[in-house]
């Protein structure tokens, strides 16, 4: 019955608007003529303040009780200058490409976004990427501008039902909260220069347990074999607070014996290692050194590090793209379908992979702050 109410209130509101020539449209709006271009074959206009609605909405007490019920006024406040978000696609000779843009007509929530994007990645991190990577993921952002985060936080809760008549008591708390938290000293441990490189993918033999029953359910472990991939991978972040990354790092060996687990200083990094066979990598290397922490499966990066000699040099193409842009994404589509193609055993399975290696170009991603978009 409540259902039927609301679908009958809603399409008389769309057939009353529509014969009154009254409907409201984004065409005209700045939040959408800024980041919609007329020149992509095809748009998507999110406004991503809707979607935070709806979401609360599905989880609260429905639209009905909200739109219907009288309270939509005095629990929730519509703001329109919050977030909005299009993404432009474009249909090349032998590419798709598309671009999305963020805008705020709010000129904080905008200072935000400006703020988020004022951060170049420190040449440094480079000399882990070698073109014949499978790929790589580049991001830096400013983590200095947290405190830009408050206001976006005040403007959410004060939209929130029952939230927004005791916004005065919110807004204290939020301040409160500001002056608690050392937004600097997050900034010093993670200026927000972060990279990862998938180097290679390579079959591995791994042992598992696998259980046999009887006729009475008795139960009979048994001890199998698979082909699993091992990745080959470095993940390598900024650190201006290496002797607090040094004691988190040294941390586990105090617990290593006690909890049973391979976990040793080996002058200059860690090592974790893991049985034979049991997991699809054989170790994992910790490392803090020149300002970096380092996460990594591969012993010459390592060595390299130590040595402080440079193991890899990236192309001309990422090293432009990775200084240029905020978020930088590359993949070699052939070389990854080409490292996962034995997993796929079945001949579906098989064909969708060959369709792929024959079509699929490689994934590319670039996003930086454009005309304050």
């Amino acid at each position: 019955m409540i259902a039927r109410k609301k679908q009958l209130a809603v399409a008389e509101t769309i057939i009353t608007a529509t014969l009154n020539n009254n409907i409201k449209s984004v065409e005209n709006q700045e939040n959408y003529t800024k980041i919609v271009d007329p020149a992509a074959h095809a748009s998507i206009w999110i406004k991503n303040e809707n979607i935070f609605n709806q979401y609360k909405n599905y989880f609260s007490m429905g639209s009905y009780f909200y739109n219907y019920g009288g309270y939509r006024n005095r629990y929730y406040t519509d703001t329109t200058d919050g977030f909005n978000s299009a993404i432009n696609i474009f249909f090349e000779k032998d590419k798709m490409r598309m671009n999305q843009k963020t805008f705020s007509t709010n000129a904080e929530l905008a200072q935000l976004g400006t703020a988020v994007m004022n951060s170049k990645q420190n040449t440094a991190l480079l000399n882990y990427i070698n073109p014949d990577n499978i790929g790589y993921f580049s991001m830096s952002i400013n983590t200095a501008m947290a405190n830009y985060y408050y206001t976006f936080l005040k403007k959410y809760m004060n939209s929130t039902p029952y939230m927004n008549e005791y916004s005065d008591a919110i807004n204290v708390y939020i301040d409160l909260l500001e002056i608690l938290i050392d937004e600097k000293g997050i900034a010093d441990l993670m200026p927000g220069n972060y990279l990862f490189v998938m180097h290679d993918m390579k079959n591995k033999l791994v042992t598992y347990t696998d259980y046999d029953y009887d006729k009475e359910f008795n139960k009979k472990e048994i001890k199998k074999t698979k082909n699993e991939l091992s990745p080959n991978f470095t993940f390598v972040m900024e650190t201006k607070k290496e002797a607090f990354m040094k004691k988190v790092a040294n941390l586990p060996l105090k617990y290593a014996k006690k909890e049973g687990y391979n976990y040793k200083d080996k002058g200059g990094y860690y090592e974790l290692a893991f049985k034979e066979g049991e997991m699809p990598i054989s170790s994992l290397y910790f490392m803090i050194k020149d300002g970096k922490g380092i996460v990594s499966t591969s012993m010459d990066v390592i060595t390299s590090t130590l040595n402080n000699t440079a193991l890899y040099a990236p192309s001309e193409e990422a090293k432009n793209s990775i200084l240029s842009n905020n978020y930088s994404l590359n993949i070699n589509s052939k070389k990854l379908l080409e490292k996962i193609g034995p997993e796929l055993s079945s001949n579906a399975n098989k064909k969708v992979n060959d369709y792929l290696l024959e079509n699929f170009g490689d994934i590319k991603m670039e996003s930086s702050l454009k005309d304050g978009a």
